[in-house]
């Protein structure tokens, strides 16, 4: 009786933990839809530094998203080092402090 009330259990997370995954993939996806609507107008001239910084957060904000927040996942979604993201995720944190 035990092993069925376990398989049951261990069935419905699963279940669960689907649906969820699906979840997060949607949210991602539509997050992914908000991207910049227009080009910088490079006649008024552009910061390239900010420009990539503003696209490197983007990216790293959908890997999270994809990834369900797991710093490992994201950081293989990106093909980087985890110390890698963990150090910029750091890093903009400083830089929103600062503001």
């Amino acid at each position: 009786m035990e092993t069925n009330l376990q398989a049951t259990t261990d069935g419905t997370l699963h279940c669960k933990i689907e649906a969820l995954q699906k979840l997060a993939m949607k949210i991602a996806m539509e997050a992914s839809s908000f991207g910049p609507t227009s080009w910088p107008d490079l006649e008024k001239g552009i910061n390239l530094w900010e420009e990539m910084r503003n696209y490197e957060q983007r990216l790293i904000q959908q890997a999270l998203a994809i990834a369900g927040g797991r710093q490992n996942k994201a950081a293989m979604l990106l093909g980087i080092p985890a110390s890698t993201l963990n150090a910029k995720l750091k890093q903009y944190e400083r830089s929103s402090d600062e503001y």
